[in-house]
Parts: structure tokens; sequence; C-alpha cells
């Protein structure tokens, strides 16, 4: 068995052999997605206090600032919620042999478990993005990320309703690394490789 880790990992693999792809979510992505999630709930509860203190003068000033309040409120809550699935544990199993796969994510009271034929993936993704920590602490020039990714033909839903349709595998420092490391996942996968534009 050999073990890959990348230099900035989202994802860690855990296995890679001729039989096996396992890998899970790190730690400090898991982390990084509760601070954030939580941040965005918060806000999310603060601009729908606003919104509900904003009805008693509704009647004089209009129900536009109600409105738009609580229109944050919920998109904010989104957002939040989206940050709180990237908390969740996560693991893929990939067995190269049975090309089969099994997908597993949540906390262990709810886990959601996801099995099927790695035909239920498109491709294998590489694709560069500005850090989004980085664009605070740099201010001009923040680092990039370059990821890879597998593609859902039919993306899952995270909380019943919001659509995932990428699942991260690797995350790393170099351009290069990563689309080597995209092309060894694609040709152990079966699946054709993208690669992606760098954005941000």
């Amino acid at each position: 068995m050999s073990t890959y880790t990348s230099v900035a990992p989202n994802s860690t693999i855990v296995q890679c052999d001729e039989s096996r792809l396992v890998f899970h979510r790190s730690l400090g992505d898991r982390t990084l997605g509760l601070f954030g999630g939580a941040a965005f709930l918060v806000g999310s509860l603060l601009a729908l206090g606003a919104g509900v203190s904003l009805l008693s003068s509704a009647k004089r000033l209009g129900y536009l600032g109600p409105v738009m309040f609580v229109f944050i409120a919920l998109v904010a809550a989104v957002i939040g919620l989206g940050f709180l699935a990237s908390a969740c544990p996560t693991l893929m199993d990939c067995d190269l042999k049975q090309r089969t796969y099994r997908f597993r994510r949540g906390w262990s009271f709810f886990p959601q478990t996801r099995t099927g034929a790695l035909s239920d993936f498109k491709s294998v993704k590489v694709v560069s993005v500005r850090q989004a920590a980085g664009k605070l602490a740099y201010f001009i020039t923040p680092p990039m990320d370059h990821r890879v990714y597998m593609v859902w033909n039919k993306a899952p839903t995270v909380f019943g309703f919001i659509p995932v349709s990428y699942l991260q595998v690797a995350n790393l420092a170099e351009r290069g690394a990563a689309e080597q490391w995209g092309y060894e996942i694609s040709k152990m996968l079966g699946l054709p490789i993208e690669i992606g534009p760098f954005l941000g």
C-alpha cells in the first residue's frame, strides 16, 4: 500500500494501489468548514433579527427593508449549511478491480452512504483557484490552490437539497503536480481528464 499526502490537502489519500483508491477529508478542511458555517449562520440570525425588528416600523417606512434582511438571512443560512457540509467526515473507497465505490459523508449519528459503479462519475478535473483566505491576507496577489476533483454525473445532495457536483480528491501547491496527480487518478479510475482554467 502506498500513501499520498498533498502539500496542502483538503482530502488525504490513505490508500492508493492497484486494487483500491481511498481518501478522506482532512481535519484542517473540516475545521475551516465548521468555523465558516458558524460565521454565516450567526450572520443569518443577525440579519433575521434586524428584519424582524424593522417590522415594527414597516407601515411607516415600507416592507422593503425587512424583506431584504430576511432574504439576506436565507442566503447566509444556505451558505452556512454548505460550509457545515464540508465539515462532515467524508470517506471515499474505490474498488478498482470491481469498478465500484462506497461513499460515506456525514456525522456518525446520521451518515449518508452511497454505493455504485465508477461510471457514476463523469471525469477527473483539475482546476486552479485563488485562496479565499489569501485574498484577505495578501490583498494583491493571493496564492493559488490547484485542486483535483472527481466529477459526478448526477450530483448528490447535502442536507437533502444542496447539490454537490464535485468531490475533491487533493489540493496541491503546484499546478504541474496537480495535473500529474489528476492524470494518475483518471487512469486508475478509467475516467477522462479535464484540465480546467485558472479561476479567481
